[in-house]
């Protein structure tokens, strides 16, 4: 195996800039006072002597904050090395950087960095050979300082709108706008206080995700509830949005709602936290959602697709690597069947095209793309050397999907994969200052003291 050696100047200036022969520096720290605070939990007094800090917005927490930036800049603008060290990250990162293509109903999309750029900006392809194609939208032009980013994205059922999502500032909340696309011109349609919402196109506009409109001041401080689902058909004010779901006996769950490629049965997901969701679902246009899962918010589940009648879930339920299961919508919560079952390594990603299970584990710290049909029965494994792996995205009928790889020693590729016959073709490849075939890279385990093998 090769190695890459770090000269020890160079190590020792990175790591212990204080203790390799420059002069020590004594760093005078402002002085942050401390209050006279106690929180009772459960009994317990809990002294919190600078919780008046926790006040970003007071004129005293920026003070004292520009005070510890004086000195942490001071310190930095005086190590000598520190612009060489600037330029040569620079150059090494500024290469072009293409994501895979991917697949919107019946547009393919990718996103392209010429190098440096704060935020990547969002091609349009003509079709799935299009390498070049045009930019639809470029986060860096929605602001003079950069701080909008591109939150979502989805394309119109009908293909001629770009629904997408932005955030100021890094805040949660979001905003929804519409580009069309063959002119390049923004509709009229806005829509505010969004929060931790997907957008799903349905008929003639887009599901998502929002809360009430907060008091004016709260905005950043009032807390999230009453989440809602809402319907808005493209052409008409926020106003006129049409209300889907909501729960005001439940005030702190959040809602999301996604809609099956044949536009047949709409899921409801629910959440109370970061980890861990309920689903329920219903044919389009019936009144009362039926439970797939329970209420505790002990588990995941994700719908990965509907093929004839057949809902096939990914779930850590039961599986704490995950599985794939297929259940039948008249009896939704029994006589689950186990389609791909837990294994010893995690399942991170599950798609079907064609009629076949596309399963992204990783193992031993490298991905593994497994294949099966939709009974479970096991098909092959993708071709793909020890790396990371991206992509397979697509509906069931598409027959050519794209995937990335990467790997410690190779700079990002983008595949082209041929869903019927299992064969990849270079699409492209970063153009990297790297002659990766210097290096090699082996897949080794060590024992651990209780015996374990680690990779």
């Amino acid at each position: 195996m090769k190695y890459l050696i770090f000269p020890t100047t160079v190590l020792c200036s990175i790591l212990f800039f204080n203790s390799c022969g420059t002069k020590q520096v004594k760093i005078e720290y402002p002085e942050t006072k401390k209050i006279e605070h106690t929180d009772n939990y459960f009994g317990t007094e809990v002294a919190d002597p600078y919780r008046w800090l926790e006040d970003d917005n007071s004129a005293e927490t920026a003070e004292w904050v520009k005070a510890q930036n004086k000195v942490t800049f001071d310190y930095l603008n005086n190590i000598p090395f520190r612009s060489k060290m600037k330029e040569r990250l620079l150059s090494q990162w500024d290469y072009p950087k293409n994501s895979a293509p991917f697949k919107i109903n019946e547009r393919y999309m990718m996103f392209k960095n010429s190098g440096l750029q704060n935020q990547s900006v969002l091609y349009l392809l003509e079709n799935m050979d299009d390498k070049e194609g045009s930019i639809l939208l470029d986060p860096n032009t929605l602001s003079d300082d950069g701080t909008v980013a591109l939150t979502g994205y989805t394309i119109s059922k009908d293909n001629k709108t770009l629904i997408y999502s932005i955030a100021r500032g890094g805040s949660d909340w979001n905003e929804i706008f519409f580009l069309d696309i063959d002119s390049r011109n923004h509709l009229d349609d806005h829509i505010k206080w969004i929060k931790f919402s997907g957008l799903t196109p349905y008929k003639d506009g887009v599901i998502y995700s929002r809360y009430p409109e907060p008091k004016k001041g709260d905005e950043l401080s009032g807390s999230n509830e009453n989440g809602m689902v809402y319907y808005h058909k493209i052409g008409t004010d926020q106003s006129e949005d049409i209300l889907l779901y909501s729960d005001p006996k439940n005030p702190l769950r959040s809602f999301g709602i996604d809609i099956s490629d044949d536009d047949k049965y709409a899921f409801l997901y629910t959440s109370e936290s970061t980890s861990g969701n309920a689903l329920a679902f219903k044919k389009v246009g019936d009144k009362d959602y039926k439970n797939i899962s329970n209420l505790e918010f002990k588990n995941d589940y994700y719908i990965i697709d509907v093929i004839d009648d057949v809902f096939y879930m990914m779930t850590n339920e039961n599986a704490s690597n995950y599985k794939i299961v297929a259940l039948d919508p008249k009896n939704p919560t029994t006589n689950w069947k186990d389609i791909i079952p837990e294994k010893d390594y995690s399942l991170s990603g599950a798609n079907i095209l064609q009629n076949k299970i596309f399963a992204q584990y990783i193992k031993d710290a490298y991905s593994k793309v497994e294949v099966y049909d939709l009974n479970g029965n096991y098909l092959y494994d993708v071709d793909i050397a020890i790396g990371s792996v991206g992509g397979f995205g697509g509906k069931n009928s598409d027959s050519t999907t794209f995937y990335s790889y990467t790997s410690y020693y190779t700079p990002s590729i983008t595949y082209k994969y041929d869903v019927i016959n299992n064969k990849s073709e270079e699409f492209d490849r970063s153009k990297v200052k790297f002659d990766s075939e210097n290096y090699t890279t082996e897949h080794v385990f060590f024992t651990s003291k209780d015996g374990t093998k680690v990779p």
